[in-house]
């Protein structure tokens, strides 16, 4: 910067200000993307893991009592720590919606969560089943 009337100026100019603010922005909303995106990976991975959790629970179940539990609730009475139940029971995926359990004959099922939508048979399920 040049003296103005005998003085110096110091400080930025408005032009200046205003570019490091942008860049700032820029910043920030590349920042908040990429953990939207981490923030998601990791309730999938979660929802797999609780998943996982919840078939060993129903072929525990299967060998204890010799077929399906009728419902997922039945089969949570001795095993899956650290999924959470909702106030009915049943436990809930990373976006607290309920896992669903379906079986398809005496010894057959499958487990998903709904993902984010809350929609069933939607692009965002994570499956897990058995056949």
């Amino acid at each position: 910067m040049t003296p103005r009337h005998g003085r110096r100026d110091s400080g930025f100019t408005l032009v200046e200000t205003l570019f490091v603010i942008a860049i700032a922005v820029i910043l920030l909303a590349v920042g908040l993307a990429a953990h939207r995106g981490a923030q998601r990976a990791a309730r999938k991975g979660k929802a797999r893991a609780d998943l996982e959790m919840l078939r060993g629970c129903v072929d525990a179940y299967v060998r204890r009592e010799g077929g399906l539990p009728p419902d997922v609730t039945n089969a949570l009475r001795e095993c899956a720590a650290g999924i959470r139940i909702n106030a009915r029971g049943r436990p809930q995926d990373p976006w607290n919606n309920e896992y669903c359990y379906v079986t398809n004959g005496p010894r057959a099922f499958l487990l998903f969560s709904a993902g984010a939508d809350g929609q069933t048979n939607s692009a965002d399920d994570v499956r897990l089943g058995q056949d």
